[in-house]
């Protein structure tokens, strides 16, 4: 369990929410399920995929927050931009987390191949970013946990 006064952020995009909305729910839920207070957890939705590592930066530091999640969908459209972003929102994540000293977990979903069309992508990506998201709740947990014992 969590001191009472260690916050959670959990940072989305307005992009893809059919698939993020839903994973930050289970994140949510998962994070409950670990004692974390939903008093202690904020959610932010930030514009676009690249602004997550800007934000994530200037809420670790704030001071306020004991770790960051973020999450992105970044799948395939018909301009070839969204490996380098997938690649890009990583990396940056992985900086702040480095400069800030404050652990900044990233789900961020690159797909190869993803048809908008096929329910059976639409099923199996929805499903996947949950996992993920549980996946994710579970780690910052642990890595809260971690470091307040150095």
């Amino acid at each position: 369990m969590l001191p009472n006064n260690q916050k959670i952020a959990i940072i989305n995009t307005k992009w893809n929410t059919e698939f993020v909305d839903p994973a930050t729910e289970s994140c949510i839920q998962r994070l409950k399920e670990l004692w974390v207070w939903e008093q202690n957890i904020d959610t932010f939705r930030a514009p676009g995929w690249v602004e997550i590592p800007l934000l994530a930066k200037k809420l670790a530091e704030s001071g306020k927050y004991a770790a960051i999640i973020g999450v992105a969908f970044i799948c395939e459209n018909p301009i070839y931009h969204y490996h380098f972003v997938a690649a890009s929102v990583v990396e940056n994540i992985i900086k702040v987390w480095i400069d800030t000293w404050t652990p900044v977990l990233c789900v961020s979903l690159s797909p190869v191949k993803f048809d908008r069309e096929s329910s059976k992508d639409i099923e199996f990506y929805s499903e996947h970013m949950k996992t993920k998201w549980v996946e994710a709740a579970e780690s910052c947990v642990e890595i809260i946990e971690l470091h307040n014992s150095l």
